[in-house]
């Protein structure tokens, strides 16, 4: 495909056995620079429009490419438009799964005044460049459904890290609790526009104000959010997923 698309540079080597490719430069910066809520939405469609045309370009595919670790440092934006890099995780899957690391990586970063107006402008970019199957209303709820069962699984993939490599970067620690309470937001909203009680609007608040503190007193706020997920996998697990 990367010589067929312009969203991926050209493969110049390939070491399979390690999982990393070689690919050629790309004249450009993360996307996590720009806080122009454009250059996202392009972002997103482009991949859309790459994940489709993977499906076209394969026969034997039975369901899109997924990235896997579409954070948005591994996506590049330049004056030829973007790129997507670092594949060493794509998979198989549900093509709306990446698009959770993607919102997510935004949330973190406070690329957005208003994070849920930008994140719906993304998600209706991407869907209008990948697909024409379903009306926009099925596909927004796919879309909904998608993004809590990749928070699960990044949370889980994160807890799957072996001790050494959490204890080099002690931010992994907070990631499943993060990518739960994104659950826990997306339920808030939802239950707001239908007028229906926020349940868990307190848990929300506690969970949000959790990013925003320093690194030391991040820690105890975090404690309760990890209470919430027993089902994930024991950190001794060491299967390699998420970001580096």
């Amino acid at each position: 495909m990367a010589g067929r698309s312009a969203h991926l540079p050209t493969v110049l080597a390939v070491d399979a056995a390690r999982r990393f490719l070689l690919m050629e430069a790309f004249a450009g910066e993360p996307l996590a620079a720009p806080g122009d809520v454009g250059a996202w939405t392009a972002a997103a469609q482009a991949y859309g429009e790459l994940q489709r045309q993977c499906l076209d370009a394969v026969d034997e595919l039975r369901a899109p490419l997924d990235h896997g670790d579409l954070w948005p440092s591994n996506v590049l934006v330049g004056p030829a438009g973007c790129a997507f890099v670092d594949w060493e995780d794509v998979r198989v899957a549900h093509p709306f799964l990446s698009l959770f690391q993607l919102l997510t990586g935004a949330y973190l970063d406070r690329r957005f005044a208003d994070h849920d107006a930008a994140a719906a402008r993304i998600r209706d970019a991407y869907l209008a460049g990948g697909s024409a199957r379903a009306g926009r209303a099925e596909l927004a709820r796919a879309f909904d459904a998608a993004h809590d069962v990749a928070a699960v699984a990044v949370a889980a993939s994160y807890r799957r890290y072996p001790p050494a490599v959490v204890q080099a970067h002690p931010w992994m620690r907070e990631m499943p609790a993060l990518c739960l309470s994104r659950i826990l937001a997306r339920r808030a909203r939802q239950q707001a526009f239908a007028n229906e009680p926020l349940e868990v609007a307190g848990d929300q608040r506690l969970l949000d104000a959790r990013a925003a503190q320093p690194e030391p007193a991040r820690a105890a706020s975090v404690a309760g959010a990890r209470a919430a997920a027993p089902m994930l996998a024991p950190r001794s697990c060491s299967t390699r997923s998420g970001s580096d």
